[in-house]
C-alpha cells in the first residue's frame, strides 16, 4: 500500500518520499472521511529512499 501511496503524492504533488515517510499520508487516505472539514499534516521525509527505490514504483 506504502507504493500506491508514494505514486500517489509523486502523481499529483510532485513530491518524492521515502516508505517510512508516506506512511501519514496513507494513514490519513485510509480514514479520510474522520478527517473532513479538518486542518490536516503530516512530516514527510525523503532521505533514506535510493534511485533503486525510486525506479521500482
Amino acid at each position: 500500500m506504502l507504493g500506491r501511496r508514494r505514486r500517489l503524492l509523486h502523481e499529483h504533488a510532485g513530491l518524492v518520499s521515502e516508505p517510512a515517510g508516506v506512511a501519514g499520508i496513507a494513514a490519513i487516505l485510509e480514514q479520510a472521511r474522520s478527517f473532513e472539514g479538518l486542518n490536516v499534516a503530516t512530516i514527510l521525509g525523503g532521505s533514506n529512499i535510493t534511485p533503486e527505490q525510486m525506479r521500482a514504483w
